[in-house]
């Protein structure tokens, strides 16, 4: 998947290029605070989940960054697969 940012208002947005969809950001917490929040959303119907706060931009835009490496890089089995799963007792 490849990604990109773009900035949009003081938000810098994080999204796939192939489509267009806005998967995370990171934009500063409050008007004049020197604080950052980082975002990230992972299912169209649920808005955004704060991922942390940081001290700086560079540090927000770089955890909404590891956080869709490590999902990229997980298995995730569908739960039906899961509960069918053979246990020998």
């Amino acid at each position: 998947m490849k990604t990109n940012w773009t900035e949009i208002n003081d938000s810098h947005l994080y999204y796939q290029e192939h489509n267009g969809r806005i998967i995370g950001m990171a934009h500063r917490l409050g008007v004049s605070g020197p604080w950052y929040i980082a975002k990230v959303c992972e299912d169209l119907s649920v808005d955004f989940t704060p991922i942390g706060n940081y001290i700086d931009l560079k540090s927000a835009k770089s955890a909404v960054e590891v956080f869709w490496n490590i999902h990229n890089n997980t298995f995730d089995a569908p739960q039906n697969d899961l509960l069918s799963v053979n246990t020998v007792v």
